[in-house]
């Protein structure tokens, strides 16, 4: 019995995508639920499992092809039922990766535990004898920690190939400042009474500053917009974006509907920012941001030129928080906590004199008492 595989639609507004890298190839037997193929968009890489037991008898789209969702992408040979004799001219499964013993046998006491389909993934493409490697997991298991730590210790590191999420990123950088000419102003904001504040909450940094952009976004809802070639669409809700830097690479999660309220906002980012580095988003949480703020001051950056996340209008740079020296009035000096905002905006859509009074509202907000 043939079962269809089609490509599931990844949220309402990811209505295609390209098959990336097929982890399992014809002839090859699929528990269900197993990790069949890589389907990249323009926000997420995300592996598809297969629904059923069977054996692979064809994948129907090749690698790189882009398809819409409910677009037939393989077929599977169903598993028999337990105790059936397999029909003539079963396909017999392939031989399993290195490290994984045949479906259904035990391993003998003298072989290394078995291994993930993703350790034996990495294993084949970076040519790797996991016999060299000393398994951290359980009963000695090698882990997919274990083969990175691996590769980064190797006296010569080979040229690693480029990830589906390092693609992505390459692909929509490059774009971005193809399509939009970039310009990037910076001010530097006094953060005495949000570190005071903070002192009593806890709350990141980023929570202040993104309270403080939607405040300033519903003063100034051009830079809560997307430009076309038919004119500027202003957004009516402001669906924050957040990036999150990964160790290959940057996603961006989306607060949908964000309100000035850094006690409801800081909980949401921790949870959005935490779950980014787990892997465990929902495809749609990477979708329809309006305006994107980038944290690079977390790793002690002052100031940058951070790119326009497309089709934004503009995306807002957190520098790091440093005591300086300062002038006040009346020619006297001090010490205070402050950072630099860089506002890099599409020109096409607004000018400078807005994107500088958009950013003295930030500004402001985050220099006036916060409520207790």
């Amino acid at each position: 019995m043939i079962h269809e595989i089609a490509l599931p639609a990844l949220s309402e507004s990811v209505v295609e995508g390209t098959i990336g890298r097929w982890l399992k190839h014809p002839g090859e037997a699929l528990a269900a639920w197993e990790p069949l193929v890589e389907v990249e968009t323009d926000k997420l890489t995300t592996d598809i499992p297969s629904p059923v037991a069977g054996v692979l008898l064809e994948c129907c789209v090749a690698a790189g092809t882009t398809v819409m969702a409910g677009t037939v992408i393989a077929r599977i040979r169903l598993h028999a039922a337990p105790g059936a004799v397999p029909p003539a001219g079963a396909v017999a499964p392939a031989a399993p990766p290195h490290g994984m013993p045949p479906a259904g046998a035990a391993a003998p006491a003298s072989r290394r535990p078995p291994i993930s389909p993703v350790v034996a993934r990495m294993a084949a493409e970076h040519r790797i004898d996991l016999a060299q490697i000393r398994g951290t997991g359980l009963d000695g298991r090698v882990s997919k920690r274990d083969v990175e730590g691996w590769l980064a210790a190797r006296t010569v590191p080979a040229a690693a190939p480029l990830t589906p999420l390092r693609r992505a990123i390459a692909e929509h950088m490059l774009r971005s400042v193809r399509t939009a000419p970039h310009v990037t102003t910076v001010c530097e904001a006094d953060m005495s009474t949000v570190v005071a504040h903070r002192a009593a909450t806890a709350f990141g940094y980023t929570a202040y500053v993104a309270a403080a952009v939607v405040a300033a976004l519903a003063r100034f809802p051009r830079l809560n917009a997307t430009f076309t070639d038919d004119g500027i669409i202003a957004h009516r809700e402001i669906h924050l974006g957040i990036a999150v830097a990964l160790p290959d690479g940057v996603l961006v999660p989306v607060i949908p509907r964000a309100t000035a309220d850094v006690a409801h906002l800081a909980p949401r980012i921790a949870d959005l920012a935490g779950r980014a580095r787990a892997g465990t988003l929902q495809a749609g949480e990477t979708s329809g941001g309006t305006f994107t703020i980038t944290n690079h001051g977390m790793l002690g950056s002052l100031w940058a030129t951070p790119i326009i996340h497309q089709p934004q209008v503009a995306i807002l740079g957190i520098g790091a928080v440093e005591r300086r020296v300062v002038a006040l009035p009346g020619d006297a000096i001090a010490i205070r906590p402050r950072c630099y905002l860089a506002l890099s905006f599409d020109h096409r859509a607004l000018d400078g004199a807005l994107a500088d009074q958009f950013l003295a509202a930030v500004r402001s907000t985050l220099e006036a008492p916060w409520p207790a």
